[in-house]
């Protein structure tokens, strides 16, 4: 089954003939209004399984194994003779994020790169930040389920003091794979959890452990990596409430916790429409959407710490 790491239909895209890669000048352009440190982005697989704007998930042991369709009733196949639950239907959230270009005033033709490049490229960057805003959401008005909506309450720990190490030993140990080999999970905490846990690593004069994860090499927890990403919320942002930790599975194959995208609606769920204008290019809007969803294998594959002071 295909799998896109990263959203390849978000990535940036190279223009012949310019030696530039249109989103690299238009993330120059954004600077640090929208270029977050984002770890996760190039580890969170997407799979191309949903046919139109719904999809039937069957819960089943294997869930890699099984067949997806948009169907009341899911087909019957081998797979779903190991059916554990309910089959749910899912449906796909169209993302649209906006940005104004004269906010970031640039003459373009120094970049020899043409100005509806520019513009495609500029809200493609406001979708992926519109995406991971969301991802770590909840009961959003779009219908998008976010962490705190999909994790199962039995699976968060509201610690509501400072974290401790044994707090992530016991965050760890609440997240378990299918196949048991344990290679497919991550912890996911912001810069300045980061910053709060390298401490916490100096005073109980133990060293920082690293491995690999996917060729990169990142520091770890009970060897389990820790991914950095700033799109979850600084503590007092909100209500003085400090900030989430979280540890998941990723992927299909271990009931992890995976996107899903459509193979039939625009490049993998990526639709690009012109909205006004005519000839005259200056004068030209384009409309992007991105249609896709998250997905939860099983509840065990993610859990949270929630409330955590770090300062």
């Amino acid at each position: 089954m295909a799998v896109s790491p990263g959203y390849d239909q978000l990535q940036p895209n190279f223009v012949l003939g310019t030696g530039q890669w249109v989103s690299s000048v238009a993330e120059q352009m954004v600077g640090a209004d929208i270029d977050k440190v984002n770890q996760l982005r190039d580890h969170f697989p997407f799979f191309p399984i949903a046919h139109g704007n719904k999809i039937i998930v069957p819960r089943v042991a294997g869930l890699a194994s099984a067949k997806f369709t948009d169907r009341q009733a899911p087909q019957s196949d081998d797979s779903l003779t190991k059916l554990v639950d309910v089959p749910e239907e899912v449906e796909l959230v169209c993302i649209e994020g906006s940005v104004n270009l004269s906010d970031y005033a640039l003459d373009v033709q120094s970049y020899d790169i043409d100005q509806l490049d520019l513009q495609i490229e500029f809200k493609k960057i406001a979708i992926r930040v519109a995406f991971w805003q969301q991802f770590f959401s909840s009961d959003l008005p779009n219908g998008f389920k976010g962490l705190p909506d999909l994790v199962a309450s039995s699976q968060v720990n509201e610690l509501n003091q400072s974290i401790e190490l044994s707090d992530l030993d016991a965050l760890v140990a609440e997240v378990t794979e299918a196949d048991a080999e344990m290679d497919s999970k991550v912890i996911v905490m912001n810069s300045s959890t980061f910053k709060y846990y390298a401490k916490l690593v100096r005073s109980a004069e133990t060293a920082m452990t690293y491995t690999t994860y996917n060729g990169r090499r990142y520091a770890s927890h009970n060897g389990v990596p820790i991914l950095l990403c700033d799109y979850i919320r600084e503590q007092g942002r909100c209500n003085d409430r400090g900030v989430d930790v979280w540890c998941m599975t990723l992927g299909m194959e271990d009931n992890g916790l995976f996107g899903i995208i459509p193979e039939d609606i625009g490049d993998g769920g990526l639709v690009i429409e012109q909205a006004q204008g005519g000839a005259d290019t200056s004068s030209m809007i384009y409309r992007l959407r991105w249609y896709c969803s998250v997905i939860l294998g099983q509840f065990r594959g993610l859990a949270g710490l929630t409330n955590v002071h770090v300062s």
